[in-house]
């Protein structure tokens, strides 16, 4: 099978790597990659990003970084990305935004009184995705001929309210927003 976004070769960071939907995607995204291609995989739990690098076929090289996203700034992610990049030598630049959190689903929104709460919330499943998105475009500026492909992993509670997710529904919808404004 053959997906264009992931045809010739291609540089592939994948954001929440380490389990569940993040974990899967990065399995079966690896196994459409031509030889040569590379993938980037960034999430906090170092032990889960492991065992998603070990079901990566071997014709494809593989880099782990445990790394918060929600404290990273903009220089720590460029040098986490151009420890492993060669901006030149790839067809395609595909970024996986999928790390997030649902945050506290106990609190009804009424109860959701604490700005530091709200921030960290924010930074982790609004901020850094934004500016993780910024770092990662500017990589290829320079090359036009990289196809430039962004994927955010999102969900019906970004364009559909829930009780008991006020954290949840708000990052992402604003999320799913910044999305749909960026230009590649």
């Amino acid at each position: 099978m053959t997906v264009e976004i992931l045809t010739g070769k291609v540089f592939l960071l994948i954001t929440g790597a380490s389990q569940g939907i993040g974990q899967q995607i990065a399995i079966t995204f690896s196994k459409l990659l031509e030889e040569g291609s590379r993938i980037l995989l960034l999430a906090r739990n170092e032990n889960g990003l492991k065992e998603t690098a070990g079901k990566i076929p071997s014709h494809i090289g593989v880099d782990c970084v445990n790394v918060d996203l929600s404290v990273a700034t903009a220089d720590e992610l460029t040098d986490i990305i151009k420890t492993f990049l060669d901006p030149f030598g790839y067809d395609r630049a595909v970024i996986v935004h999928n790390a997030g959190t649902i945050g506290d689903i106990s609190k009804i929104t009424n109860e959701m009184l604490d700005f530091d709460i709200w921030r960290k919330y924010y930074d982790l499943n609004v901020f850094s995705p934004a500016v993780l998105n910024c770092v990662f475009m500017n990589m290829f500026n320079d090359n036009n001929k990289i196809k430039k492909v962004v994927i955010n992993i999102s969900s019906l509670c970004g364009v559909k309210p829930m009780k008991s997710m006020g954290y949840y529904c708000s990052g992402k919808a604003a999320r799913e927003m910044y999305f749909q404004v960026i230009i590649t």
